[in-house]
């Protein structure tokens, strides 16, 4: 085929410096046919206006096939694909997040009977929104090297144990413990890790595990993409 090897269902819009879009259009693969991905009459080369990708397929895939789409090594592409490109490019690069546990206040969060997930509630930062802080979930958006790392803090006392995990799709990776009989203690891990599309990480509060926090944010878990594969 010309300049995509596979099929990429994509409506394109080109915005001129904030005007109403003038002509979308929709790829030949996306009427069932097998062309170029050439639309007629469009500038291959405009110095000032942006693309707008439209799909109906659901995000994450769309970023997978954006991936796709950027890892063609091919000749000068027409400008709907070097634009998209572009994009692309400036998006994904762009994870990196930052949370304490509580949103306000001081606190106990435990000890439960079982492990349970924690929600980190105050961000100081989610760039690209890939951790929602109303679940505690960070859910990769592309494929890549991501390196992660949480910090927990006990109050103290014999029967006041701090430890967690951090877990990727249900699966512990590493794990964080502390007791200290006598004063406050703290514990940290961390770790990078290569997730696909969709993969999501979190820390969990082990069984009979008790956690404090208050304003000094004790208790942490941040992370960010290192790059894209």
């Amino acid at each position: 085929m010309g300049n995509l090897e596979t099929p990429i269902n994509l409506t394109v819009m080109f915005l001129d410096c904030g005007r109403k879009p003038e002509y979308p259009e929709e790829t030949h693969a996306a009427r069932g046919e097998h062309a170029n991905f050439t639309p007629q009459g469009l500038n291959p080369g405009p110095s000032c206006c942006e693309a707008d990708v439209l799909t109906t397929i659901p995000p994450c895939e769309r970023q997978r096939r954006f991936v796709i789409l950027s890892q063609y090594h091919i000749s000068p592409v027409p400008g709907p694909s070097a634009a998209v490109k572009g994009l692309f490019s400036l998006t994904v690069r762009q994870v990196a997040f930052s949370t304490s546990l509580l949103a306000s206040g001081s606190g106990y969060t435990g000890p439960f009977n079982t492990d349970t997930n924690l929600i980190f509630r105050h961000v100081f930062e989610n760039i690209g929104n890939a951790y929602n802080p109303h679940t505690g979930l960070f859910t990769a958006p592309v494929r890549g090297v991501y390196h992660f790392e949480f910090y927990i803090h006990g109050s103290g006392g014999s029967s006041q144990l701090s430890s967690a995990a951090l877990v990727k799709n249900g699966q512990k990776i590493c794990s964080a413990y502390e007791n200290q009989t006598s004063s406050g203690h703290s514990a940290s891990n961390g770790v990078t890790l290569l997730l696909e599309v969709g993969d999501v990480v979190f820390v969990r509060l082990l069984a009979n595990s008790k956690l404090y926090d208050n304003s000094n944010n004790h208790n942490t878990f941040s992370g960010h993409m290192l790059f894209t594969m």
